[in-house]
C-alpha cells in the first residue's frame, strides 16, 4: 500500500495537513480572570457530600493514574466509516448521542440506534443538566433542545464571520472556525476558535488558534489564550487544553512547509493561571473527579530505528493524574503493515487511531473511537474502558481474554496476551468457554489456567469441545498471559459417507460413530431429504444436539449418547437452523433460524431439558454469537452503518430480560 493511501486514514496526519502553521505556536499570557467551574464544580460537590455516589468512589482517592488496570475494555458499536462514522459523541445516563459524518444526530441506548434530528452537527457535548447539545459544525456554533426538538444558532463562523478581515477586492482573507465545544458549567461553553487565511499559492495558514468562552446567556465570547481542545477540571477548577508546536525552517519563510509531525503538549491551567505541562497527545477528558485526563498519546515522531517500535512509542489511549506525577497505557497498538525506510530510518504509522475519549458518569469508566490505518472503507468501534484499581488476578485475566475473543475485540485481546494469533471470526468459530481448574505456582511467579472452549461452524454440521491451559506471569503488576496449550479435543462432525451419511465423535482414542442420519430422519418424522444444519455437543448430559432442514422446514432433537435414544425439540416451518449452541452450563441451547429465501434471522432460547422454548421477541440481522459462562447469551445487531452486541438474560422458566 502506498503512503499517500495510508496518512488519508491516519487522522493525526491529516489535522497537521488540514491546520499546517507557518510559525510556531506561542501560549501567550491567560486572561487573569479565568471562568470557573460554576454548576458542574456544584454538582460535583453535591455528589461527593451525598448517597449518589457510588460506595467505591471514595474509597479511591488515593489511586494514582498509574495504579488504575484495565478490567475491561469492549466494543459498544461498529460504526460503518463511509455511512455513520461520528464527528462527535457525548455520553449519558440515557445513553450516548452520536453526530454522524453523513448527518444527523443520534441517540445510541444499547444496541438501539435512533435517529433524532436531521442536518449536520459535528462536535457535539451535553450540558450538565442533560436536555441541551451543544454542536459545532466549524462554519456554525448552537444548540439542540433534546425536549423540544428545537435547532439554533448562536455564532456563525466561516468568512462571513463579523471577526473575519475582508479583502478590498476578491475573496475574504481570512476566516473563522469553532471547534470542540464543552460545557464548562451551565452557562458557559468553553471551544477552540481558529482563524484561517488562503496560501498565496496553494492551502492555508492558521492565523491564529485560541480557546474562548461563550457565556450561552449574553453570547458574549472571551478569549482565554492561545490552544486548542479544551477540557474544564470539575471540583478544582481551571481547564487542560491542547498546545501544538511545529517546527519550521525560518520564521521569515512564509511560504515553506511546516514539520508533518507537530509537537503535542497537554497542559493544566488552575484555577489561579499557573500552568504545567502534564502530558504529550491530543484530545484530553477531565474525570468527573477532576483527578485524572484520559487522552490520545501522540508519539513525537514517526521514524525509528526499527519497524517494529516499543507500545509506548505508538499511539494509544493513555491516563495521567492531573498534576502529571504519574501516567498509565490503557489501550494497545502495533505497527501497520508495510513500514517504509529511508536513510536509515523507518516511518511507521500505527495499526489503531484513537479519538476523542470521553468519561462515563464515574471515574471507573470512559468511552473512545478506534479505527485502523489499513482499512479506510471499514469500521470505526466506539469502545469502552472500564478501570479497576484492584488489577485482576490470573483467572479473571484469562476470561477477560476469553470474552474479548468471542466478541472481535482483539485489540484488548492482544493487550492480554501479546503476540497471539487470534481466533477467526469466521468458520470454525469459538462461540463460548469455561474455566475449569486455576493454579498458582508455589513461588507466585506463574499460574495456570484450564479451560475448555466451545467450537461451532455456521450452516454446517460440527461441533468441538477443546480443552487448553494458559500459562501467565506478571508485568508491571498486571497478569500477561505468556503462554497457551492445547490438551485435547472431542468434537462431533458430519462423516458424509456415500452409502449413509451419519455422526461420529473424534477424539484422542480415534473415531467412533454415533448414529445414520436415516435414524435421526426416522426418530423426528423428517422428510428423506432433510439432512442435518447443525449440531451441538452437551458432554456434561451425554447429549448431542442435532438439526435437521428440508427447503423452509427444520426439526431439532436430541441424541443421549448413552441410552442411544432420540427426542425431537422443536419443528419449526418457514426457517432452518444455521447455528446450534448449548450454554457452558449445559443449562440452555439457542437456535439461530434463518428464513431460506433470505431475510433477518430469529433467535430462539430452549431449555435443554425440553421444558419450554422462547423467542427473544424481535427479529435480528446478525450473527447469533456466544454463551458466556454464566448463560448470558450474545448477539449481534445489525442496522444501516452499525453494529452492536446484544445480551440476554433468561432464568430458569423461560422469562427473557434483554439489557446493553
Amino acid at each position: 500500500m502506498r503512503l499517500k493511501e495510508r496518512l488519508t486514514v491516519n487522522e493525526t496526519l491529516k489535522r497537521s495537513l488540514r491546520r499546517a502553521f507557518l510559525r510556531r505556536l506561542r501560549r501567550r499570557a491567560f486572561a487573569a480572570a479565568g471562568a470557573t467551574a460554576g454548576a458542574a464544580a456544584l454538582l460535583v460537590a453535591l455528589l461527593w457530600s451525598s448517597s449518589l455516589l457510588p460506595a467505591r468512589w471514595g474509597e479511591t482517592s488515593h489511586v494514582l493514574a498509574a495504579d488504575w488496570s484495565v478490567g475491561e475494555m469492549k466494543t459498544v458499536a461498529r460504526l460503518d466509516r463511509t455511512t455513520l462514522a461520528p464527528q462527535g459523541y457525548a455520553a449519558s445516563s440515557a445513553g450516548l448521542y452520536l453526530s454522524a459524518s453523513v448527518g444527523g444526530l443520534y441517540r445510541l441506548d444499547g444496541a438501539r440506534l435512533e435517529k433524532i434530528a436531521d442536518g449536520a452537527f459535528g462536535d457535539i457535548d451535553l450540558s450538565p443538566d442533560g436536555r441541551t447539545i451543544v454542536w459545532s459544525t466549524g462554519e456554525q456554533l448552537g444548540a439542540y433542545d433534546l425536549l423540544t426538538g428545537e435547532k439554533t444558532v448562536w455564532l456563525k463562523g466561516g468568512a462571513a464571520a463579523p471577526e473575519a478581515g475582508h479583502a478590498a477586492d476578491g475573496p475574504p482573507n481570512e476566516a473563522v472556525y469553532y471547534e470542540r465545544p464543552v460545557f464548562q458549567d451551565a452557562h458557559t461553553i468553553l471551544l477552540t476558535r481558529r482563524t484561517i487565511a488562503p496560501r498565496e499559492t496553494h492551502g492555508f495558514v492558521v492565523r491564529a488558534s485560541e480557546i474562548v468562552a461563550f457565556d450561552i446567556r449574553t453570547h458574549a465570547v472571551t478569549v482565554l489564550g492561545e490552544g486548542e481542545n479544551p477540557a474544564p477540571v470539575p471540583d478544582k477548577g481551571g481547564f487542560v487544553y491542547v498546545s501544538v508546536a511545529r517546527e519550521v525552517p525560518d520564521p521569515e519563510e512564509a511560504d515553506e512547509a511546516p514539520s508533518l509531525r507537530p509537537t503535542f503538549e497537554i497542559v493544566y491551567r488552575d484555577e489561579g493561571g499557573q500552568e504545567k505541562v502534564i502530558a504529550h497527545g491530543k484530545d484530553p477528558a477531565v474525570s468527573p473527579d477532576g483527578r485524572y485526563v484520559a487522552y490520545v498519546h501522540v508519539p513525537q515522531t514517526g521514524s525509528f530505528d526499527t519497524p517494529d517500535p516499543p507500545q509506548d512509542a505508538l499511539e494509544g489511549v493513555w491516563l495521567v493524574d492531573l498534576d502529571g506525577r504519574t501516567a498509565r497505557r490503557l489501550s494497545f497498538n502495533v505497527p501497520a503493515p508495510n513500514a517504509i525506510r529511508q536513510d536509515g530510518r523507518w516511518t511507521v504509522l500505527p495499526y489503531y487511531s484513537y479519538f476523542k475519549p470521553r468519561w462515563a458518569e464515574d471515574v471507573r469508566s470512559l468511552y473512545v473511537l478506534q479505527s485502523t490505518n489499513v482499512d479506510p472503507g471499514g469500521e470505526m468501534r466506539l469502545i469502552r474502558i472500564a478501570l479497576d484499581d484492584r488489577p485482576p488476578g490470573p483467572a479473571a485475566v484469562v476470561r477477560a481474554y476469553e470474552t474479548a475473543t468471542l466478541r472481535g475485540d482483539d485489540f484488548f485481546a492482544l493487550r492480554l496476551f501479546p503476540g497471539d494469533q487470534l481466533p477467526p471470526m469466521s468458520n470454525p468459530r469459538k462461540v463460548g468457554f469455561a474455566v475449569l481448574r486455576a493454579e498458582d505456582a508455589p513461588n507466585g511467579e506463574r499460574a495456570t489456567i484450564d479451560v475448555a472452549e466451545m467450537w461451532s461452524y455456521t450452516s454446517m454440521p460440527y461441533a468441538s469441545m477443546v480443552r487448553v491451559r494458559y500459562t501467565l506471569g506478571q508485568e508491571g503488576g498486571e497478569w500477561r498471559i505468556l503462554r497457551n496449550e492445547r490438551l485435547g479435543e472431542q468434537s462431533v462432525a458430519l462423516d458424509e459417507r456415500f452409502d449413509s451419511p451419519a455422526l461420529v465423535m473424534v477424539d484422542e482414542a480415534g473415531k467412533q460413530t454415533l448414529f445414520p442420519v436415516s435414524e435421526a430422519r426416522e426418530a423426528f418424522g423428517t422428510t428423506d431429504a432433510a439432512r442435518p444444519t447443525a449440531i451441538a455437543y452437551l458432554p456434561k448430559h451425554g447429549e448431542i444436539i442435532i438439526a435437521l432442514a428440508d427447503g423452509g422446514d427444520s426439526w431439532i432433537g436430541a441424541y443421549d449418547l448413552e441410552q442411544g435414544a432420540f427426542r425431537l425439540l422443536d419443528r419449526r416451518k418457514g426457517a432452518f437452523a444455521a447455528r446450534l449452541l448449548a450454554s457452558p452450563d449445559e443449562r440452555l441451547l439457542a437456535a439461530e433460524l434463518v428464513p431460506p429465501a433470505g431475510g433477518a434471522p430469529t433467535v430462539r432460547v430452549y431449555a435443554a431439558d425440553g421444558g419450554w422454548s422462547v423467542d427473544l421477541g424481535e427479529r435480528l440481522n446478525a450473527d447469533l454469537l456466544y454463551f458466556d459462562e454464566d448463560g448470558t447469551l450474545y448477539t449481534q445487531l445489525s442496522a444501516p452503518g452499525y453494529r452492536a452486541l446484544v445480551a440476554w438474560t433468561i432464568d430458569a422458566g423461560g422469562a427473557v430480560e434483554r439489557r446493553p
